[in-house]
């Protein structure tokens, strides 16, 4: 069978095949043979797709922010950039951040899990802080 492929392999009819698929046209440019060029979606599946990661918040809360939305388009599978929100415990304040995975989700993972808190610890009142690390002193002992 292989060598039956290999014999009835038309150049020329492959390369239509391969042009066909990738939707290639050809331009009026004659410097530049073809050009892509993507399927046509429908405003149906635009839709679809930009709200396949959409996530509403409701913070029922009396603060300046009162919801939030976010969204996350993926350039590839899976997703590796992160996003992560946290309240303030001390204030009404709110941390917000995004956080673009380039080359993997692993470091985006770990910033996205851990600097909200470094952030909240260093924005403590000293007192509040010398308090924590005398009870965390005593725990520890």
């Amino acid at each position: 069978m292989a060598l039956q492929v290999i014999r009835n392999f038309n150049v020329h009819n492959e390369l239509s095949f391969l042009r066909n698929q990738l939707c290639l046209k050809k331009r009026t440019d004659p410097s530049v043979r073809y050009k892509f060029t993507s399927p046509k979606l429908t405003p149906q599946q635009v839709s679809s797709i930009l709200r396949t990661n959409e996530n509403h918040v409701d913070l029922k809360s009396h603060g300046s922010v009162r919801s939030f939305d976010t969204n996350q388009l993926p350039s590839n599978n899976p997703i590796e950039d992160r996003r992560a929100e946290a309240r303030c415990l001390h204030t009404s304040g709110m941390f917000f951040g995004v956080f673009d995975g380039h080359g993997g989700p692993a470091c985006a993972e770990v910033v996205s899990r851990r600097l909200f808190a470094y952030l909240a610890a260093a924005l403590l009142p000293i007192d509040v802080l010398k308090n924590v690390m005398i009870n965390l002193a005593a725990w520890l002992m």
